[in-house]
């Protein structure tokens, strides 16, 4: 019986101790290949559209912003840094891909059966702004096989992003 307590009170503890930062900064996801586990998926990681960079880091602006999590969410342009204020506290959000498929509406729509499929593979980083060190790191999948009239590109990058914010929400709680 000694044993049963401290796992459960240790949780909660620590749950106790894990504040939500002021801001969130969103740095663009890094299409550096080294993680990728095929030629075929580095060289998909590698066709990525700075367009496409930009539009990932605007969706995710808004699906986190639409969560109220954070008092502030902050697009990083590339190379830019986070900047805090005295006292205030931040985390970074940053990734890497690691596999991603721009799909094909048409093939999904007019043949079917996984055509066309769109994918967004990233190992995700949450940092502390302050240091830096990393409070949580994860993979993070969304694929679209199909949906209305073949669904659409905006809906699977909004679908990845609402992952993103459950990812945030389980380092906000210490949840596994």
């Amino acid at each position: 019986m000694h044993n049963a307590w401290p796992d459960p009170f240790f949780r909660i503890v620590l749950n106790a101790q894990i504040q939500t930062p002021d801001i969130l900064f969103i740095e663009r996801f890094s299409t550096e290949t080294d993680l990728a586990d095929s030629g075929r998926k580095a060289d998909r990681i590698e066709d990525i559209p700075e367009s496409k960079l930009l539009q990932i880091q605007e969706v995710l602006h808004s699906e986190i912003g639409k969560s109220k999590m954070f008092a502030e969410v902050r697009i990083l342009k590339s190379g830019e840094k986070p900047l805090l204020a005295e006292g205030q506290t931040g985390w970074v959000l940053g990734g890497q891909f690691l596999d991603y498929k721009k799909g094909s509406k048409a093939a999904r729509y007019f043949i079917g059966m996984g055509a066309g499929k769109q994918k967004v593979e990233v190992m995700v980083e949450v940092r502390d702004a302050a240091t830096g060190a990393t409070v949580r790191k994860e993979r993070v999948v969304d694929r679209k096989v199909g949906g209305w009239f073949g669904g659409n590109d905006e809906k699977g990058l909004r679908d990845f992003a609402e992952r993103i914010v459950e990812l945030l929400k389980k380092t906000q709680t210490g949840a596994e």
